[in-house]
């Protein structure tokens, strides 16, 4: 009888951590509610800490940090409209307030717990395809519960196919995850570069190549997709969304099995009890918790530690952007004397390598420190295409 109790409880274990999956392939499954506030009763110390995320509230113009942006994006909205991203609890709010346009409804995929059900009553071919307009009225919800568990047990859960599909072009089965990799997957639902097919309406993570900036550069290479051409430059581009689950891949913290819930996500202390965090908050917010109990020492170190990554790779963003406004202008100018495509063709070439380089290290929200050696590496590599672009340009002209 206790083999068979202990088997029983192995079975819930390894398969309790998909159900948010076959939830979505079988409708006889139920709706969960997407009101978080609906668990506060089951879990209230973590509803708590939930409500508590809403202290990083601060919203702030990406422009501020970078003026550059103005040319890096131009001819294309995000060189007009572009912020920093906050909690995950104004989700919703923000891709409302987004003014660069919002095509169709897949741009709800990870701003709301009712793609849950959404997903499951339309099917994503109908909800990625649907305007946005037409499926935001019968949104409520932001990011929440119902988005990470599985409801009836709490245990995680994988809500969004195009995860699962991702994971399986580089050779990971999902419904082989042991639970602390779930803990770093719960999260890579959202936090990752995106495709959006529009002629099948399905939201593709690009892995075919493998997960590596120069494997997603490639995979747009072979399509020869780009989502506008830089008016200046006359370059084909593509705009890279958040990569911080390939980023963080193969970073001295990824190798250690640190998952991005143990710093994102650490165990705190709230009413005499131990409980994991749902803030989802800045770790440097929670230095004692989420550094501390690896690192140990003077915590205020890491701190400063952490600060003076973040500052180099801004540092290095800067100086290759105005070498990227450098390089543009010089496109132009062999332009203008009557260079030809064809002269052009490495130019423009070299400056689109390093194009999608800067975009990766600016857009991927950890400011560097995720991955500080690919960052580091991803600046040399920019600024070295952008050097070839500007002599290549020169030469053309």
């Amino acid at each position: 009888m206790r083999r068979i109790a202990v088997l029983v409880v192995a079975i819930l274990a390894i398969t309790a951590g998909y159900y948010g999956y076959a939830r979505m392939r079988n409708p006889r499954y139920f709706r969960p509610d997407p009101n978080p506030a609906a668990y506060r009763g089951r879990a209230p110390l973590q509803y708590q800490s939930y409500i508590g995320g809403q202290q990083q509230n601060e919203k702030t113009s990406k422009f501020e940090k970078f003026p550059a942006l103005t040319e890096i994006y131009a001819g294309m909205p995000f060189s007009e409209d572009y912020y920093t991203t906050r909690n995950h609890q104004y989700a919703l709010e923000d891709i409302r307030a987004i003014r660069r346009g919002k095509p169709t409804a897949f741009c709800l995929t990870c701003k709301t717990a009712d793609y849950s059900w959404l997903l499951k009553e339309m099917g994503e071919a109908n909800l990625n395809a649907a305007a946005f307009n037409q499926v935001d009225p019968r949104v409520t919800h932001p990011i929440s519960c119902i988005d990470c568990h599985d409801t009836r047990t709490f245990s995680l859960a994988i809500t969004r196919p195009s995860l699962v599909k991702g994971l399986s072009k580089i050779g990971i089965d999902i419904n082989q995850a042991t639970g602390a990799q779930m803990r770093t997957y719960a999260c890579a639902q959202c936090h990752v570069e995106y495709f959006f097919n529009r002629s099948t309406n399905e939201l593709i993570l690009p892995w075919d190549n493998g997960i590596k900036p120069e494997d997603i550069e490639r995979f747009f290479q072979e399509r020869n997709w780009a989502d506008w051409t830089h008016p200046a430059a006359g370059v084909p581009l593509v705009k890279i969304q958040h990569p911080e689950f390939e980023n963080y891949q193969g970073s001295v913290h990824d190798r250690l099995g640190v998952s991005c819930a143990d710093c994102h996500m650490p165990q705190v202390e709230t009413d005499g009890k131990a409980i994991t965090s749902h803030a989802w908050i800045s770790p440097l917010l929670t230095i004692d918790e989420s550094c501390g109990r690896c690192h140990g020492g003077d915590n205020q170190a890491l701190v400063r530690r952490v600060q003076n990554i973040q500052g180099e790779v801004l540092t290095g963003l800067k100086e290759t952007a105005d070498l990227m406004g450098q390089a543009a202008e010089s496109i132009q100018a062999a332009v203008l004397l009557s260079a030809t495509s064809q002269q052009l063709a490495g130019a423009r070439a070299a400056y689109a390598r390093a194009h999608i380089r800067w975009d990766w290290v600016q857009s991927e929200n950890g400011n560097g420190f995720h991955n500080a050696a690919l960052a580091r590496r991803l600046l040399t590599e920019i600024r070295q295409f952008v050097n070839e672009a500007i002599a290549l340009a020169q030469q053309g002209g």
